[in-house]
């Protein structure tokens, strides 16, 4: 019986150990999920602040050039 109990509590622990280990790679592969989105917003956003940048500076050049 005690056998049986021991065998039990260590299926019971090893049951909790995978599971642990599953919801720690779950929480791993959202974060990575996260900052792949972030990282492709940051891309994104870098591109309109290089059209932008250009944008200012052809305004810059004609005003200058109309004085």
């Amino acid at each position: 019986m005690a056998e049986t109990a021991a065998t039990v509590a260590c299926m019971v622990a090893v049951l909790g150990s995978v599971t642990l280990w599953i919801a720690l790679l779950a929480r791993n592969r959202a974060r990575r999920s996260a900052t792949r989105d972030l990282s492709e917003q940051l891309a994104d956003l870098d591109g309109r602040m290089r059209e932008m940048s250009a944008e200012v500076t052809a305004i810059h050049r004609l005003l200058r050039d109309l004085d």
